[in-house]
């Protein structure tokens, strides 16, 4: 099959609950230029060969600061692209993101859950990534578990309204764990370092990333992770079904055929292992 890449344009809200009006960043992909325009929350949605997502910030699957706005959003593009689609991107808060996406103002929205409560609002399409929680320590700190009643030995780290698993949280919740909360991740990683904690559950390639991208080589060599995953997560594409349901079958079937092809191809893992951190 021909392996066209096709012009591919981003609308990028800024700031913390984007309305009508606010100003954003107008990228065209092929063109390689930027100007100012405004990212609306109800875009036009005049061309039939064009596919409308919010988008949100999660690196390194999905930024707007990323080359191809991230492992996840490069791989949605190019398997849409493949089907002769290109995209529209809006990024907003991920709770903007939803909601824009759930009323059918956007068509969709990347990297969500397939969760049951999320599937009376969308459709979802097939897996693009499956994301592990995975528990990161110190190379020089003894730390092993096999089931979740191992993990009572030791200070963990979590991070405020975050999920690991219904059995860590039914544990936790029943006091079974000591646990130091913090509001976000990046707390956790520096009381790693400080000794305050003996580990703490963080997405694998979303921790590898802030290690690499936040720290000083020195620091960032003292950090390994835990091969056993805490929670898995199958992470997909969300399309409303407020839209129209034969244009929610026409996105969903072109998604899927694109994303087979990536993989059948060996582009998917050539992207994962290019645009993904190591450890």
């Amino acid at each position: 099959m021909r392996y066209l890449l096709g012009l591919v344009v981003f609308w990028l809200g800024i700031g913390p609950g984007v309305g009508p009006g606010s100003v954003g960043l107008w990228i065209s992909g092929a063109a390689a230029q930027s100007t100012e325009a405004e990212a609306p929350e109800v875009p036009q949605r005049s061309d039939p060969k064009t596919v409308y997502l919010t988008n949100g910030e999660w690196p390194p699957y999905s930024s707007r600061h990323l080359d191809h706005y991230g492992f996840f959003s490069r791989i949605v593009t190019e398997a849409l692209t493949l089907e002769g689609y290109s995209v529209v991107y809006g990024f907003f808060p991920w709770k903007r993101s939803y909601e824009l996406a759930k009323k059918g103002h956007w068509e969709g929205t990347i990297g969500w859950a397939p969760t049951e409560e999320r599937q009376t609002d969308f459709y979802f399409s097939s897996e693009i990534v499956n994301v592990e929680k995975v528990f990161f320590h110190l190379r020089d700190k003894s730390f092993d578990w096999n089931k979740v009643e191992d993990l009572a030995d030791y200070r963990l780290g979590v991070t405020a309204g975050y999920t690991y698993g219904r059995d860590f949280d039914q544990l936790r919740q029943d006091e079974g764990l000591k646990i130091d909360e913090s509001n976000n991740d990046k707390a956790n990683l520096v009381k790693l370092l400080r000794g305050r904690i003996d580990a703490f559950p963080l997405e694998l390639d979303v921790g590898y990333y802030m290690i690499q991208s936040t720290l000083k080589k020195r620091d960032a060599s003292k950090i390994t992770h835990h091969p056993r995953a805490v929670m898995e997560t199958p992470i997909a594409v969300a399309i409303s079904r407020q839209i129209a349901p034969e244009r929610a079958d026409e996105i969903l079937a072109a998604l899927n055929r694109g994303l087979q092809t990536l993989r059948e191809l060996g582009i998917y893992e050539k992207y994962r292992t290019e645009m993904m951190p190591r450890s």
